[in-house]
């Protein structure tokens, strides 16, 4: 995570102004491990096709339930 913050004239990234949100910084991986890229090269078998829903479903189940007037804080 990564402060959005204010100073007089503009918004930065990590600032020295008072923070007025965060963002998410993602890294990068290799294109090579798309699942789409994976596919392709035919490795998309049964196995990993399995342990992908499986994660994917447990990822969602785990998530928690928000209402649209929820919010959250950290």
């Amino acid at each position: 995570m990564l402060p959005v913050t204010q100073s007089d004239t503009s918004l930065a990234l990590n600032g020295d102004g008072p923070v007025v949100d965060w963002v998410l910084r993602m890294w990068r991986f290799p294109a090579e491990y798309e699942l789409e890229r994976v596919a392709e090269r035919g490795a998309l078998d049964d196995r990993l096709a399995t342990a992908f829903g499986e994660a994917s479903a447990d990822y969602h189940a785990a998530a928690p339930v928000c209402s649209a007037q929820a919010t959250v804080s950290f």
